[in-house]
C-alpha cells in the first residue's frame, strides 16, 4: 500500500476483532486525540444499518475511519454521500482497469449496488463527548465470492471479474475520500455538489420504492434528495413526504 494518508490519520490493523466501529467508539472513550483508519482481517461482532448482523470474512474488506473535530456536527451528515459517491468512484475506476462494465449505484441511505445487488454498505455513527465531537465510518466491501444462500441478491469483486488485495482496495479508498475530503472543506463544506453527484448514481430515483423507517413502509415515487440528506418521496399525486431515516426496501433486508 502507499499509505499517504498515513500523514492524516492513525492506522490500526487487527487480525481480529469484535467491530472495528466499536473500536473506533473505544477510542472515542478514550481521551486519545486524532483521526484513525482501523482495519481488521476478521469481525467477530460486525453490524450493519439498523443493527443487522453483517458478516465479514477473512478477505472481504471491513474496516473504520474515525473523525474527530473535522467539520461541524450540523454537517455529519454529508459524510456518509461523501463516502459514497468515494466508494462509487473506486469500484468505476476498477472495472475501468479491468476492462469490465459493470452498473454501479447507490442506495439510500447506506448500500452500494452492482448489478442490482449488494457489495458493500456504510454504517455511520455520531458522538458527542465535551467539546469534541466524533464521526465514525464503518464500510464493508465484498470481495471474496459470497455464500451460496445469499447469490441471489449479494455480490462480490472477484464474481464480477476483479482479483484485488483488501489492502490495496483500503488504500485506494482512503487515498480518495482524504482528496475528496480536503476538497469539501476547501471548497466551504457545501453539500450541493456532492448531493448532484450522488443523486446521478442513485438507485431508483424516479422510481416507485418502498421505504421501511423502522416501524413502517411508507411507498411512494423517489423524488430526489433534500439538503439535510432525507429522501423526498411523492406518495400520491403533488403530495410529498420527506423521510429522514430508513432504508429503500430490498428483499435482501426484509426476508
Amino acid at each position: 500500500m502507499r499509505l499517504h494518508w498515513l500523514v492524516n490519520y492513525n492506522f490500526l490493523s487487527f487480525s481480529k476483532i469484535d467491530s472495528t466501529n466499536d473500536e473506533a467508539v473505544r477510542i472515542s472513550e478514550s481521551g486519545i486525540s486524532g483521526n484513525f483508519v482501523i482495519l481488521s482481517n476478521l469481525q467477530t461482532k460486525g453490524k450493519g444499518t439498523k443493527g443487522r448482523d453483517w458478516e465479514s470474512r477473512a478477505g472481504d474488506l471491513t474496516f473504520s475511519i474515525l473523525l474527530q473535530n473535522f467539520i461541524p456536527v450540523k454537517n455529519h451528515f454529508h459524510i456518509n454521500f461523501i463516502i459514497a459517491n468515494v466508494i462509487f468512484d473506486v469500484l468505476n475506476e476498477i472495472f475501468i482497469s479491468y476492462n469490465l462494465q459493470h452498473k454501479i449505484e447507490l442506495k439510500w441511505a447506506n448500500d452500494i449496488i452492482v448489478n442490482n445487488k449488494k457489495i458493500g454498505g456504510i454504517l455511520i455513527k455520531f458522538i458527542t463527548k465535551g467539546k469534541n465531537n466524533f464521526c465514525i465510518i464503518g464500510i464493508g466491501i465484498n470481495i471474496l465470492k459470497v455464500k451460496s444462500n445469499l447469490c441471489n441478491f449479494a455480490i462480490s469483486l472477484n464474481e464480477l471479474g476483479v482479483t484485488i488485495n483488501k489492502d490495496i482496495l483500503l488504500d485506494k479508498i482512503i487515498t480518495r475520500f482524504d482528496m475528496e475530503i480536503d476538497d469539501y472543506i476547501s471548497q466551504g463544506e457545501k453539500f450541493s455538489k456532492i448531493k448532484n453527484l450522488w443523486l446521478k448514481r442513485a438507485y431508483k430515483l424516479g422510481e416507485f420504492v418502498h421505504i421501511w423507517d423502522g416501524s413502517q413502509n411508507i411507498s411512494g415515487l423517489f423524488s430526489t434528495l433534500n439538503n439535510d440528506g432525507s429522501i423526498k418521496l411523492e406518495i400520491s399525486k403533488n403530495r410529498f413526504k420527506n423521510i429522514l431515516f430508513g432504508d429503500i426496501y430490498d428483499h435482501y433486508l426484509y426476508k
